[in-house]
């Protein structure tokens, strides 16, 4: 019953996040393509400005409203209100140190940088206080209008940068179509939390109450801190140690970066759909927490394989075909950063694992420690090699939590090693490149399914997928679509 209400979770965040994350990749990728690499600098530099302001009105307080509601801590739903009155207090004071620091940002920078980054400014506030709607949903683990939400808003980006680059707007004025996304998404949150569950009780809220909650968020702030740091302070030490030529270097990396990230993005929202399960797990069944984890792992590692061996082999022929020629440094880029998407999703079991046993504080020193390593490699690698060091920073920074989440995660739950589970689907990996590289001369789709057939194929054939895993896999699938899978007496291995 867990295992198909975690695979329906999973199923419903993943197709929900990929079709939105899809729909903001066209609109950026046809800017990439009519404007350069130089402006999409400017974005992708003033977007990580934007969402470290708005980072620090975050305080972790989705994070922990998930956590609280999926145990059902607080029937009255004072804690949601709390909540709401915390990240719009957050969100202001961000407000008033980026108008601050504006004067700091705007040296060596064009005019346009200002522009960008009140307007992603705006989008990223907008979309902060809607996450807080929806960690309810995700704790009530209704993840089906989570996902529709997020579809529905990028949506809305989509049109209008679309029908803003038709109409020959400037490149600052397309990117009014976030804000505007921004605003859709926040209203449909608030509506559909409001229609489901009722206004927020913000009657409830008390100053104790909320001197109590901000003193319970002190180590899921610091997480969300630290990592949010972590995942934008390259594209701004790029900005500033690369010269010259600062923005269209950012935009090389960025090229690379966005089609890795593309893919890592499903680490969050499976992270969102497992977290929920887990924080109930540990109440109410701590003990099926060991084999759950195991099995979850296995299967992510199974998956994630050949998204990071595919988008390596194919790199040098997928650059050129979305982006151009003018693109050609950002091949590298995504050949190094193509493992961040198995790494990224083997270490989003062991974070959600340590939030939802409680070891944030843990899991804060980990992430400080991380981004320490960050900022060393990057003021080291940047100078000299550019987006290629940032790139190379950028899987480091995926591998010290691996190891430093793996190793709590053990001691949380002992007896789990995922380590055995990934060398089977490592070795079918590396078959994958093999093929895919030495078919070069096929038609890109074709190159794809072959060394799809390939690693399938290959990991049949050395036992990385046996019997009672291929069994356990269609008892988790919906009984008439495991009726067509599985014969009535399991799958024939």
């Amino acid at each position: 019953m867990r295992g198909r209400k975690l695979l329906h979770n999973t199923a419903l965040l993943f197709g929900g996040d990929q079709i939105a994350n899809v729909l903001q990749f066209v609109l950026l990728f046809w800017v990439a393509r009519s404007y350069g690499e130089a402006q999409m600098g400017l974005y992708n530099e003033a977007l990580a400005l934007a969402g470290l302001f708005v980072l620090l009105a975050d305080f972790g307080v989705a994070e922990f409203t998930i956590r609280e509601v999926a145990r059902g801590t607080d029937p009255t739903r004072a804690l949601v209100a709390r909540a709401l009155v915390i990240r719009a207090a957050g969100l202001a004071g961000a407000l008033l140190l980026a108008l601050a620091c504006v004067p700091l940002i705007q040296i060596d920078r064009p005019r346009e940088t200002t522009v960008m980054l009140a307007t992603l400014g705006l989008y990223l506030g907008c979309v902060s206080l809607g996450d807080v709607f929806l960690a309810e949903m995700k704790g009530l683990q209704r993840m089906g209008r989570v996902a529709a939400t997020g579809v529905m808003a990028r949506g809305v980006i989509l049109a209008a940068g679309v029908g803003l680059i038709l109409s020959g707007a400037s490149f600052t004025t397309i990117f009014t179509a976030f804000p505007l996304a921004g605003l859709a998404y926040l209203g449909l949150a608030a509506g559909l939390s409001i229609r489901e569950l009722g206004p927020p009780p913000f009657r409830l809220v008390r100053r104790s109450d909320l001197r109590s909650m901000g003193a319970a968020l002190v180590p899921f702030a610091a997480a969300i801190l630290f990592n949010e740091a972590i995942s934008r302070q390259d594209v701004i030490l790029l900005g500033r140690l690369w010269q010259p030529g600062a923005l269209e270097e950012i935009g090389v990396y960025w090229a690379g970066l966005k089609i890795a990230t593309l893919f890592l993005g499903v680490s969050g929202f499976f992270q969102h759909a497992i977290y929920p399960m887990l924080s109930e797990m540990h109440v109410t069944a701590p003990e099926a927490m060991s084999r759950t984890c195991h099995q979850v792992t296995r299967y992510l590692l199974i998956g994630a394989f050949p998204i990071s061996a595919g988008l390596y082999a194919i790199a040098p022929r997928l650059i050129p075909f979305l982006f151009k020629d003018r693109f050609a440094g950002s091949v590298p880029c995504l050949e190094i950063m193509s493992w961040v998407v198995v790494i990224g999703l083997t270490h989003s079991v062991f974070s959600a694992l340590l939030s939802a046993t409680g070891r944030q504080y843990q899991k804060s020193i980990s992430l400080a420690i991380n981004l320490a390593l960050a900022l060393t490699l990057n003021a080291l690698l940047i100078p000299f090699l550019g987006a290629v060091g940032a790139s190379v920073t950028r899987v480091s920074v995926e591998i010290a939590p691996l190891v430093m989440y793996g190793w709590l995660a053990h001691r949380a739950v002992p007896g789990w090693n995922p380590i055995p589970d990934a060398i089977r689907p490592g070795v079918a990996s590396i078959v994958m490149i093999a093929a895919v590289r030495a078919v070069g001369a096929w038609p890109l789709p074709l190159a794809i399914a072959t060394g799809a057939a390939v690693y399938a194929a290959t990991l049949l054939l050395i036992g990385g997928l046996p019997r009672e895993d291929r069994i356990r896999l269609a008892a988790a699938l919906p009984a008439r679509i495991a009726r067509r899978v599985s014969p009535a007496d399991g799958p024939r291995g």
